[in-house]
């Protein structure tokens, strides 16, 4: 197995969780329109506190959304994700994995086999407690 090296752009944007249904698509694509209220780098998306680590990102109602652009060598690729409360997953615009239950921690996996330049996106959800955001892209055996 072998990961490639994934650089991440996280926005955090406030969400405003009575704003009903939560789990309205085009509410959260017009409120990831807004400028985030914090933004964080990183090649490894393991996001979890409790207490969030910067005092820009509140602990709760907060949408999360990550992009990055990857080059894939031949596959067969497994994505996994980990959150805690909902996360969907697009790879070059179309959704490939959703999750947008929210509640505890869920596991979620999806498979595919597609080498060359891609781009991931990830949104989550947080709408309160534990902060988890864990995105995991490896290469396994066909």
């Amino acid at each position: 197995r072998s990961h490639p090296m994934v650089d991440w752009h996280v926005r955090f944007v406030a969400w405003d969780s009575t704003r009903p249904p939560r789990d309205d698509a085009t509410a959260v694509t017009r409120a990831l329109q807004a400028p985030p209220i914090a933004t964080l780098d990183t090649n490894d998306l393991d996001l979890t506190w409790y207490a969030p680590p910067k005092k820009a990102i509140p602990q709760a109602n907060v949408l999360t959304e990550a992009t990055a652009d990857v080059d894939l060598g031949p596959g067969p690729y497994l994505l996994r994700t980990i959150a805690d409360d909902a996360v969907r997953v697009y790879i070059d615009d179309a959704l490939v994995l959703s999750d947008w239950v929210p509640g505890e921690s869920h596991v979620k996996e999806v498979r595919f086999d597609s080498a060359g330049r891609h781009h991931l996106r990830v949104v989550h959800l947080q709408l309160d407690g534990w902060y988890e955001l864990r995105v995991d892209l490896e290469r396994v055996s066909p």
